[in-house]
C-alpha cells in the first residue's frame, strides 16, 4: 500500500504537473496567438510600406524621366546660348567693322568739307544767278503791277522770295478785278 500511495502521490504529482503545464501551455498558445497577431500587424504594415516604396519608385522614375527631360531642355538652350553668343560676337565684329567704315567715310567727308562747301556755293549761286535771270525777263510784267525787283543774294532769298510772293498775290488780286470790272464795263 505503500506502494500504491506513492504511486497516487506520483501520479498526482504528474497530473498537477500536467495541469501547470497545460497553463503555461495555455498561456504560451495566448502569447503565440498574439505574436502572430502582431506578426500580422506587421506583416500589413510591411505590406503598405512596400506599396508607399514601389509609389514612390513610380514618383522616383517619373522624376528621373521629367529631371532627363529637363537636362535635355537646359542642354538644348545652352546650345541656342553658345549658337546666339556667337551669332553676338559676329555681329559685334560687323559692328566693329561697320563702325571703323563709318569713322573712315566721316574721315573723308571731313576732308572733303570745304570741296563740297564750296560746291554747294556755287550751286547756290547759280541758282540766285538763274532765278535774278528769269526775274529780269519779267521785270515789265512787274513793274505793270508796281512791284520792285531786287537782285536775289544769299542773304536776302529768303525774305525777297517771301516778299514778292505775298505783293503778287495782293497785286494779281486787284489787276484781276479790275480787267474783270473793264470787260464787264464794255459789255454792258
Amino acid at each position: 500500500t505503500d506502494e500504491l500511495g506513492d504511486a497516487m502521490e506520483q501520479l498526482l504529482d504528474g497530473a498537477k504537473e500536467l495541469l501547470d503545464g497545460t497553463a503555461e501551455l495555455e498561456d504560451g498558445t495566448n502569447d503565440l496567438v498574439s505574436g502572430v497577431d502582431e506578426l500580422h500587424d506587421g506583416v500589413d504594415e510591411l505590406l503598405d510600406g512596400v506599396d508607399e516604396l514601389y509609389d514612390g519608385t513610380g514618383d522616383l522614375v517619373s522624376g528621373v524621366d521629367e529631371l532627363y527631360d529637363g537636362v535635355g531642355e537646359l542642354n538644348d538652350g545652352v546650345d541656342e546660348l553658345v549658337d546666339g553668343v556667337g551669332e553676338l560676337y559676329d555681329g559685334a565684329e560687323e559692328l566693329n567693322d561697320g563702325a571703323g567704315e563709318l569713322a573712315d567715310g566721316l574721315d573723308e567727308i571731313d576732308e572733303n568739307s570745304d570741296k563740297l562747301t564750296d560746291a554747294a556755293a556755287q550751286v547756290l549761286d547759280t541758282v540766285l544767278e538763274t532765278a535774278n535771270d528769269q526775274l529780269e525777263e519779267k521785270r515789265a510784267d512787274f513793274e505793270k503791277l508796281d512791284i520792285a525787283l531786287n537782285t536775289i543774294t544769299r542773304d536776302n532769298y529768303d525774305a525777297e522770295i517771301t516778299r514778292l510772293e505775298d505783293e503778287l498775290l495782293d497785286k494779281v488780286e486787284d489787276y484781276v478785278i479790275e480787267q474783270a470790272d473793264i470787260q464787264l464795263r464794255e459789255m454792258v
